[in-house]
């Protein structure tokens, strides 16, 4: 039997396993500093293209294994039926079908299938690591916005209150102590 090559996938990085890929999914997915958040929000859009840009390669990397394993399936399926007949044996679907399967050119392309699918499942969950970045981000930020009106409330507070023990010490007249009196009891 002669080998039937699937298509190769994109050459553009189909596999994260580099170290330094490694290191900046890591800062991808990660918040540095939570009290200095301007950086991660300029850094999101970027982070966000790039993992979709990744996914969609996946994607079609995908498609694609799926499409080459239907093909070489389908060559497969009549070269075995083809000889299957030349040697006389009563052929069955079941009998095509096991013999397409265990050909170790379906395998390959079934193998490819396989990694493709779990290179998807993998850049999904990058790409849904950093879009929960992206809420924990606005989350945190909408946090630090209420910290910085409560500390501007505290400090206008403050003032005020600074104001009034100025105007204390200067020699405000206090209110005179009274003594309750004798008849309110009665």
């Amino acid at each position: 039997m002669s080998k039937l090559k699937p298509s190769e996938a994109p050459a553009s990085g189909s596999k994260l396993h580099d170290l330094s890929v490694e290191k900046y999914l890591h800062q991808c997915v990660t918040i540095g500093n939570p009290d200095y958040l301007q950086p991660e929000f300029v850094r999101l859009s970027a982070d966000l293209a790039y993992w979709n840009v990744r996914y969609s390669e996946t994607i079609g990397a995908h498609l694609r294994a799926k499409k080459d394993l239907g093909v070489i399936c389908a060559k497969l399926d009549i070269l075995v039926r083809e000889q299957l007949a030349a040697s006389g044996v009563r052929t069955t679907e079941a009998m095509v079908k096991s013999t397409t399967e265990s050909h170790d050119d379906y395998l390959e392309a079934y193998e490819m299938l396989i990694t493709a699918e779990v290179e998807k499942a993998r850049v999904y969950g990058i790409l849904d690591a950093v879009r929960a970045k992206k809420e924990m981000l606005v989350s945190l930020g909408a946090y630090q916005r209420l910290e910085m009106q409560g500390d501007a409330q505290m400090r206008n507070l403050g003032s005020q209150q600074t104001a009034v023990e100025r105007q204390t010490r200067k020699g405000a007249p206090d209110k005179p102590k009274t003594k309750p009196d004798d008849d309110d009891d009665l």
